[in-house]
This record gives structure tokens, C-alpha cells and sequence, in this order.
């Protein structure tokens, strides 16, 4: 009689182990995947996207939720993503792109518009050399772009 009492009693306990053990089974399978995404500089409207998206993936309880990690540019960003910090990063290609990353989407946002007065009577951008140049720049990495476009054209920058 005490076998027998043993074993069930050993049977309970393995039945209720086992239920406990696929109810957290059951939790764990149910929650949302988690992705951690680099992108800056602060303030900016890519930062400001990413964190709008990441509002409404929680507010509708969506399977998929973002953290954003805010860095101070996209050179930050791809470091971020190349150390592995980050599951994700907005980076900009001319700036680094990790060798072991992949792309997700590419987005252009980037114009470049070359203005001179009407009096200098320039018919193409190869005229421009030994001319003065200002640039608006966005971020820093825009400035290390002009030297590869004006190339482009056989101008360099002088210093």
C-alpha cells in the first residue's frame, strides 16, 4: 500500500511540475520580440521617427517592440550595430557600414543643389573650380561627401 501511495503522489508532483513548466513555456512564447535600435544624432528626424514607430508598436501592443539607443550620429550608430550593442541601426552607407551587417531598407532623403549667382554664368560644375564654396550641412557626414562629388567632377578642395 505504501508503493503504491508513493507513486501516486510521485505522479501528482511530476504532473504538476510538468504543467508549471509549459505554462512558462506558454508566457516566455508570448511575449513580444524585442529589437534594440542605434540611431542619431539626437534630435533629429530619424530619431524622431524611430521613437514615434516605437510608441505605436507599444501603444497597439504589437508582437515586435523597439528600445531606441540614441547615439551622437550615424557613425555612432554603425558602432553600435558592429559591436553588437544594437539589433538594429540607421547608418548611413557613406558614413560606415559594418562589414557584417546587412541592409533592411534603403532610404533617400539627400539632395545636393549647387546655387550661383545668374553673373557667373556657370554652364556645369566643372566651371567651379577655383571658386568659393559654402555648404549647409546636416551632419558630418555631409561634409565628408563634397570632397567625393566635387572629384567626381576632377575638382578638389583646397586648403
Amino acid at each position: 500500500m505504501d508503493r503504491w501511495y508513493l507513486r501516486r503522489e510521485t505522479l501528482f508532483l511530476f504532473a504538476v511540475a510538468a504543467l508549471a513548466v509549459t505554462t512558462l513555456l506558454a508566457i516566455w512564447a508570448m511575449q513580444p520580440t524585442r529589437l534594440r535600435i542605434a540611431v542619431g544624432p539626437p534630435g533629429s528626424g530619424e530619431v524622431r521617427i524611430v521613437q514615434a514607430i516605437a510608441r505605436s508598436f507599444a501603444a497597439k501592443k504589437a508582437d515586435l517592440r523597439l528600445t531606441v539607443l540614441t547615439t551622437r550620429d550615424m557613425r555612432a550608430s554603425a558602432l553600435a550595430l558592429q559591436d553588437g550593442q544594437v539589433d538594429l541601426a540607421i547608418v548611413r552607407p557613406d558614413a560606415l557600414l559594418p562589414s557584417d551587417s546587412a541592409s533592411i531598407a534603403v532610404l533617400h532623403d539627400q539632395a545636393l543643389l549647387i546655387v550661383a549667382p545668374a553673373a557667373a554664368k556657370l554652364e556645369s560644375i566643372a566651371k567651379l573650380g577655383g571658386k568659393r564654396l559654402g555648404m549647409v550641412e546636416q551632419d558630418a557626414a555631409d561634409l565628408a561627401l563634397l570632397p567625393r562629388v566635387l572629384g567626381y567632377y576632377g575638382l578638389h578642395l583646397g586648403q
